[in-house]
């Protein structure tokens, strides 16, 4: 069912890839929208144009995509974990330049945190930064008291009309969709499992998932995983046995590393529920794309786990 907010005034509750996505899409038929913030994010304009497609074979573009999104991220992170003030001042002159003057960059653009401690917001080709640009359009940083009847009151006492509000707060993280995971009749707890090769689980046999990066592009991670899953198929099959199950040693489990690299709130929040990361092996943390794509591929994905026919 489409939702009608042909001139209605709109709120959006959020500061996230949300928020920052839906923005640019509402103000052409809405009559005004507002995203509410309870603090800023790091936001990048970035070309959404695939020039090289229009002189270069298919073929060629993916393999230089490739090779571009497992580089250039790992870099950029990189450079974010050891320069983050440097990192902070070109996000400062770069974004102010992007401002409408109703906007002031350290009030509604400036975290708290450095770059990517937290996930980075991408502005595909500036369309979020314009539509701030528009008549109709506001931005409003601070915390909220109370929805009332007509809108929102904040707790500086500024008041927000709203026919409708969006809340894109974050998620509310549960891995495995609770699904009741059994072994030999046993309810199995993601909480606290060593994972092994970043997607399966500590004494959990023939069980793998999906998990990508949080300070890169998700999906390599990803993939990551589907290329370790087919790598391990085969080998299962060659070698005639039927289960694999990951028995992690007791130098990888002298300690635990966090799943989720990052600070953001929904991923503090669900941290006593996640699996954890080991300190050595395959039992660490994935999180150099380049090397552990040369790993998925090529490097050993057997060591750590124990099979039977």
């Amino acid at each position: 069912m489409d939702l009608d907010y042909n001139d209605k005034n709109m709120v959006i509750i959020g500061s996230g890839a949300t928020a920052v996505s839906m923005l640019p899409a509402l103000p052409e038929r809405a009559a005004h929208v507002t995203m509410v913030q309870r603090s800023p994010s790091y936001i990048s304009q970035l070309s959404n144009t695939a020039w090289a497609q229009q002189y270069f074979p298919r073929s060629l573009v993916d393999i230089y995509r490739r090779i571009r999104y497992l580089i250039s991220h790992y870099l950029i992170v990189l450079f974010c974990q050891y320069f983050p003030d440097l990192v902070r001042d070109m996000f400062r002159k770069e974004n102010s330049k992007l401002l409408p003057k109703k906007l002031d960059y350290e009030t509604h653009f400036n975290p708290s945190y450095n770059p990517w401690e937290q996930r980075v917001c991408v502005d595909p080709d500036g369309q979020f930064f314009r539509a701030l640009h528009l008549p109709n359009v506001n931005i409003v940083t601070g915390n909220i008291k109370t929805v009332t009847d007509g809108g929102i009151r904040m707790r500086d006492g500024q008041s927000l009309d709203a026919d409708i509000i969006v809340t894109a707060t974050g998620l509310r993280m549960s891995l495995g969709g609770k699904i009741d995971i059994r072994v030999d009749g046993k309810p199995v707890a993601w909480r606290g499992r060593y994972i092994l090769n970043g997607a399966m689980l500590d004494s959990v046999p023939n069980f793998m998932f999906m998990f990508g990066y949080t300070n890169h592009a998700w999906s390599l991670g990803a993939d990551d995983t589907a290329i370790v899953l087919t790598r391990l198929w085969k080998y299962m099959e060659n070698k005639a046995v039927r289960s694999a199950v990951p028995r992690i040693p007791l130098e990888a489990a002298i300690g635990t590393q966090r799943m989720w690299q990052l600070n953001s709130t929904y991923a503090l929040a669900a941290q006593n529920e996640l699996p954890v990361y080991g300190m050595a092996g395959n039992w660490k943390p994935r999180n150099r794309p380049p090397i552990d794509y040369v790993h998925a591929r090529w490097g050993n994905c057997t060591s750590g786990l124990e099979f039977h026919a």
